[in-house]
């Protein structure tokens, strides 16, 4: 009986001396590029929600990239912003349909639904294939929400002006939204 208990004791005293052993492993690491965007009023802030209206305002964001290893041109990234409705899943919307520009800068119109959505500024390192993400939300509104639409006769032509009530205190104008449509 006393051969089964020395055999426990055995097997622990191989895995405490194991576990003294030196460690051979490979540490020759190298640091990589850290991208992050510069926190101003010209950059999405992770988790800020926008709120929009669609078909006045415009998507403008002009984010200034910070480098860990101080590398500023603009050559060296890819980036990409996406807009997608909130909760949306990612296996069920192409790539290619979310992707609104692929340029650092971004000043698009609004031309989107009235809804929630997730947005995204990705930066890509071509050197190292790391993405570093910025995530925001759209919450876009319609014109026809709250305020008047005006409907009138000009020269024979008809007229449509909104005014919106984008807040107690500030109404936005769009005039004659049917200049380009052939009546």
């Amino acid at each position: 009986m006393k051969k089964f208990l020395y055999i426990p004791v055995i097997i622990a005293a191989g895995l405490w001396s194991a576990g003294c052993a030196d460690d051979i492993g490979n540490y020759d690491y190298t640091e990589i590029n850290e991208v992050s965007v510069a926190v101003d009023d010209r950059s999405p802030e992770e988790g800020k929600t926008y709120n929009v209206v669609a078909f006045i305002d415009n998507i403008d964001f002009d984010p200034q990239i910070k480098s860990s290893l101080g590398i500023n041109d603009e050559s060296a990234y890819e980036y990409e912003w996406r807009v997608m409705p909130l909760g949306a899943g990612w296996e069920e919307i192409d790539a290619e349909d979310i992707t609104v520009c692929t340029t650092r800068r971004i000043d698009q119109p609004v031309t989107l639904s009235p809804g929630k959505y997730s947005a995204f500024f990705n930066v890509r390192d071509k050197a190292t294939g790391v993405v570093w993400t910025t995530r925001f939300f759209l919450m876009v509104r319609s014109v026809t929400n709250e305020g008047w639409l005006i409907l009138s006769n000009v020269n024979d032509k008809c007229r449509l002006d909104i005014v919106y009530n984008r807040s107690e205190t500030e109404d936005l104008l769009a005039h004659d939204i049917f200049q380009d449509v052939e009546m």
